[in-house]
């Protein structure tokens, strides 16, 4: 089996929420406003500018999940995107080696939930 034949954890998660969320590659690209074909093209790493498209596009899906598989696939309403009893630094280390690209951002990102938090 070659390296282009083994499907990314993140992508395998994705493909379990499109179910759930009766979505498709081509529906979900739309609704995220990402480019048609990523989904297909995803590895294990995830630009910050997709990952705020995704966020945006599916605000009910639990990203923290995404990255690492633990906790609910998806955000209930009224539930916060990240409780501060979860918040942990083994889940930021993993979105760290996943995301790519604008640090400064993800920092302002973090920066903003944890100011949410308090």
């Amino acid at each position: 089996m070659s390296q282009k034949d083994v499907i990314s954890p993140i992508k395998a998660r994705l493909q379990e929420y499109f179910k759930v969320a009766g979505l498709n590659n081509s529906r979900f690209e739309k609704q995220c406003g990402l480019y048609n074909g990523f989904v297909k093209d995803l590895d294990q790493q995830i630009r910050f500018e997709s990952l705020a498209k995704i966020a945006s596009g599916c605000p009910n899906l639990n990203l923290g999940w995404l990255f690492s598989g633990i906790g609910p696939m998806t955000i209930g309403e009224t539930q916060p995107i990240i409780e501060k009893e979860n918040l942990s630094v083994n889940l930021v280390g993993k979105a760290q080696t996943v995301l790519i690209g604008n640090w400064d951002g993800m920092a302002d990102v973090l920066r903003k939930v944890m100011s949410e938090m308090k």
